[in-house]
C-alpha cells in the first residue's frame, strides 16, 4: 500500500506540467550583473526624454512589449527602471550589507557585556573594539548609499523580454 502510495506521488511528479515563465531581464553586456523582473511585479519607469516615473502592474509581456494594467508600452521607449524593490538580482550586495551595522553594534554590545558581566569590570570603551565597530557601520552604510538604484537603458545597459512559452 505504501510503496503503490509513493510510486503514484513519484509519477505525478515527472508528469506534472510546469507552467512557462515570462520575465524582464535588464542586463549589462560584457558584465554577470543582471535584474529580473516578473510577470505580476510592479515596474516602476520612464519613458526616454520624460522626467515624471510611471507605476504600474505587469500583466503580460510579449516581444518587446510590456502589458501593464492601464497601457501597453514598447521596450525601446523605456530610458529608465527603478530598481530598488526587485531583489531578484544576480548579485546583491546591499543585501549582505545590511548585516554590517547589526554585526557592528553586536560586537560593541557583546564587548561591553564580556567586559562588565563576565570579567566584572567597570564599563570602559576599548578601542580597539570602537574602531572595529565603528568600521563595519561606515562600511555598511556606505554600501547602502551607494547602492544603485536605477537601472539606465542604453547601448550597454538593454532589457529583454525573456519567454519560456515558444518552443
Amino acid at each position: 500500500m505504501i510503496k503503490s502510495f509513493f510510486i503514484l506521488i513519484i509519477t505525478c511528479a515527472f508528469c506534472y506540467q510546469t507552467q512557462a515563465q515570462k520575465f524582464l531581464l535588464l542586463s549589462q553586456r560584457g558584465a554577470k550583473k543582471r535584474v529580473k523582473i516578473n510577470q505580476g511585479d510592479v515596474l516602476r519607469f520612464k519613458f526616454k526624454g520624460d522626467d515624471r516615473f510611471y507605476q504600474d502592474k505587469i500583466v503580460n509581456l510579449a516581444e518587446g512589449l510590456i502589458f501593464l494594467e492601464t497601457t501597453i508600452i514598447n521596450v525601446k521607449d523605456v530610458g529608465v527602471i527603478d530598481i530598488r524593490d526587485h531583489k531578484d538580482r544576480s548579485f546583491n550586495l546591499p543585501q549582505y550589507a545590511a548585516a554590517l551595522p547589526v554585526a557592528g553594534v553586536g560586537y560593541f554590545l557583546i564587548d561591553q557585556v564580556n567586559n562588565s558581566i563576565v570579567d566584572g569590570n567597570k564599563l570602559r570603551i576599548d578601542e580597539k573594539v570602537a574602531r572595529t565597530s565603528g568600521i563595519l557601520i561606515g562600511l555598511g552604510f556606505l554600501i547602502k548609499w551607494t547602492e544603485r538604484k536605477y537601472f539606465k537603458v542604453n547601448d550597454r545597459n538593454r532589457i529583454q523580454v525573456i519567454d519560456f512559452t515558444q518552443r
